[in-house]
């Protein structure tokens, strides 16, 4: 569903052409795996949960929107209960919290405000972290991006302002329908303690510059030649 909403959201919104993003990489160490994915002057470095394979499950371009998506083996993009999403938007003059209105403005407009919920957990002028939910679709509609009218959705997003684009990465989850304001998580596609544990992810999500990375990001930029190689360990 989200898919269809930032398609939606992005022909609102003047943009120029796009780069394709290149394969991405997994960085694995005894802590965690991690996922390397070049952004036009940038790469991203975020989380990557277990069995998500390397390639993407789909990607996107067009002259506004580049989108790879992720899911875990064994699903497809047509049926999924876990998706990891990357979005690169180029020459958006729009702040990151601007860019998340947007999406959940159109969100509250297939699901309806009263199946709507989000929550900002952290924001600034360069990124904000956020929650965003749909517990099912509104009546008279169906099938939006793939959700069904008995199914709902629950989404964490990072984004970002780099330079002049929007980067956006996402975690996603879905299942049956569920009421927003039931604060019974049996009911949701995930656990309130997965979301807790995925907003602190976010968190450690770097944009680091390709040309000048700085800090942790120097080691990782020398990963990039590497890209299309399959794992790196």
């Amino acid at each position: 569903m989200i898919k269809k909403i930032i398609k939606f959201f992005t022909l609102l919104i003047t943009l120029i052409l796009f780069s394709p993003l290149a394969n991405a990489e997994l960085l694995s160490n005894n802590i965690s795996t991690k996922r390397l994915i070049p952004i036009y002057e940038d790469f991203v470095v975020t989380y990557n949960p277990p069995k998500f394979p390397v390639k993407p499950a789909t990607e996107t371009n067009t002259a506004n929107l580049h989108m790879s998506e992720f899911v875990p083996e064994g699903q497809s993009i047509d049926n999924w209960s876990e998706m990891l999403t990357v979005i690169g938007n180029k020459d958006m003059n729009l702040t990151p919290l601007q860019y998340f209105t947007g999406i959940y403005k159109l969100t509250e407009n297939v699901c309806g405000a009263e199946n709507t919920a989000a929550q900002i957990m952290k924001e600034n002028d360069k990124s904000i972290v956020a929650v965003m939910m749909c517990g099912k679709l509104k009546n008279g509609v169906d099938n939006v991006g793939g959700l069904k009218k008995e199914q709902g959705e629950l989404a964490v997003y990072r984004i970002y302002k780099a330079g002049n684009n929007i980067i956006s990465v996402f975690y996603s989850w879905r299942g049956k329908s569920f009421d927003v304001k039931d604060k019974n998580d049996k009911n949701y596609p995930v656990t309130n303690a997965k979301v807790k544990e995925y907003i602190q992810l976010s968190y450690s999500t770097l944009i680091c510059s390709k040309n000048t990375p700085e800090g942790e990001c120097k080691e990782l930029a020398k990963l990039l030649p590497k890209l299309g190689n399959g794992d790196i360990k």
